[in-house]
């Protein structure tokens, strides 16, 4: 599973996925929340729409055209919600958990008290 979000993470990371939407992308430690998705399914799942309209042949009525683009929008704003955005926002948990320890050890050792500038890193010298 882990591997599974971490492709999703991936996918999400590139900025041509994000076009021309760039600026929506809120940093790895911050969610993708509805706010977030809100501003970008009208962009996304108005292309997920024509994807549908053209599959299932609407072209010619303009109604159904619409009905579709109103469809692409659910689909997108669903899907997107429950798979990448749960990907991202299990990554932004850890990362924003990791920045509000910033004393604690990466790799579970010893912590640095905050602010002990005597405090020197790595093991000690042996003379």
């Amino acid at each position: 599973m882990k591997a599974l979000v971490d492709f999703m993470n991936w996918l999400t990371d590139m900025d041509w996925g994000w076009w021309p939407l760039l600026g929506a992308r809120p940093s790895k430690d911050k969610p993708i929340n509805s706010a977030v998705l809100l501003k970008i399914t009208p962009y996304f799942g108005t292309a997920t729409g024509l994807v549908i309209a053209i599959f299932e042949h609407h072209l010619t009525s303009l109604l159904r055209v619409a009905a579709d683009v109103l469809v692409g929008w659910l689909v997108f704003f669903i899907l997107y919600r429950f798979t990448f955005a749960l990907a991202w926002n299990s990554r932004a948990r850890l990362l924003g958990h990791s920045l509000a320890e910033p004393s604690a050890s990466p790799n579970g050792g010893p912590t640095l008290p905050p602010g002990d500038s005597a405090a020197t890193e790595g093991p000690p010298s042996v003379s």
